[in-house]
């Protein structure tokens, strides 16, 4: 089994823009797959990954924890703009053609697909790395293009890829910072959920006692969710309240929800959260720190990291991607959250449990226990 803690790739941090004004421990590592191509004969992987300790051919891709063999390595443009501060990024497109002892392992109903080391045998890979993928779930219907690229989604398979990878974290997230078993929860809450992204896999392993609510502003979203997954989602306004009762929910969840509030409509919002999650229950949500930094903002001017680093916010930066559904800039936007920030505006309500960096891909996840 690998173990890959990211904090082995520290002798990159001398590379990592603002390196001095962020608060980042561990570098952050990225890859991707683009597309699994599966046939009872062939099986074809594409993607990317940054080489692991910045050398050429550091990087191999595991399956179900078998390292792939052939594993062939190009020149990425797009990846090397992006990541122009880590060594030899540019080396980071692959593509891989199973060999024929290794189809069997495309038959299992899960793939559990992870970027590994090729220097090091026996060491831990972070299983928040990983990217989680049914491929019988590319059976289903999904939304149409204008829907999905609303969450910024490429395509379906990116779509069913990620919407799995975020239900197995978020579970994993929850269990490993409660203590308690996710099955054992009454009511689940997506809040922000679009069409259903997240949703669809934890609504499909739900037990009897369990019971889900999906809440989002996209009209065309919640409908076309209602529709091809399960009558359980609700169309919400810009502000508060949810249509829920008080003190009702066991698990509330927000992916990418606080990275687009401003701090005044953040504030309502987490006043809310208060309202409808019952003591003892938890808030688990993602937010844009240091980490989000270097992916998004490489070269930020110094101005916005001093702002930033004074302030432990910095949100001020529009975004017109709901444009087109009548959401403007003037509300959503792009916002960064530092964790001591985002730990002061929860602690009239909430127990800051955990905040754990890097929890999908640029996003860290903030764990909170209602008081």
């Amino acid at each position: 089994m690998y173990i890959m803690k990211q904090s082995a790739n520290l002798n990159l941090k001398p590379f990592m823009p603002h390196k001095d004004r962020l608060a980042i421990s561990e570098v952050p590592y990225f890859w991707n797959l683009n597309s699994v191509y599966i046939e009872k004969k062939k099986v074809i992987i594409n993607g990317w990954a940054l080489p692991y300790f910045g050398a050429i051919d550091g990087t191999r891709i595991s399956v179900n924890g078998h390292q792939l063999a052939n594993t062939v390595f190009a020149d990425s443009e797009e990846v090397a703009q992006k990541y122009p501060w880590w060594p030899n990024a540019r080396r980071s497109s692959f593509s891989i053609n199973a060999s024929g002892d290794e189809l069997t392992l495309f038959d299992e109903e899960e793939l559990v697909f992870e970027a590994v080391p090729t220097t090091e045998k026996s060491v831990d890979i972070n299983k928040k790395l990983a990217l989680y993928f049914r491929p019988g779930n590319m059976l289903e219907n999904f939304p149409d293009e204008v829907i999905q690229n609303r969450i910024g989604s490429q395509n379906s398979f990116h779509f069913s890829m990620m919407g799995l990878t975020l239900a197995r974290q978020f579970v994993r997230a929850f269990e490993e910072y409660s203590g308690r078993l996710w099955a054992n929860n009454g009511l689940i809450v997506d809040w922000g959920c679009g069409s259903g992204r997240v949703a669809r896999h934890i609504i499909r392993e739900l037990n009897p006692d369990q019971h889900f609510m999906g809440f989002d502003i996209d009209k065309s979203a919640i409908e076309w969710a209602n529709v091809n997954i399960a009558p359980l989602f609700k169309q919400s306004r810009m502000d508060p309240p949810l249509d829920i009762d008080s003190a009702a929910v066991d698990i509330l969840l927000a992916y990418s929800v606080l990275t687009h509030l401003s701090l005044n409509d953040m504030r309502k919002w987490i006043s809310e959260a208060a309202r409808i999650v019952k003591k003892g229950g938890y808030f688990i949500f993602t937010i844009l720190s240091d980490t989000a930094l270097v992916n998004l903002m490489p070269y930020a001017e110094t101005s916005i990291i001093t702002e930033y680093s004074d302030k432990g916010i910095y949100d001020t930066q529009e975004n017109d991607q709901l444009e087109s559904m009548g959401v403007s800039g003037d509300y959503y936007r792009n916002v960064w959250l530092r964790e001591n920030f985002i730990r002061s505006e929860m602690q009239e309500f909430f127990e800051v449990v955990a905040v754990e960096r890097n929890f999908h891909y640029y996003q860290d996840v903030v764990v909170c226990k209602r008081k």
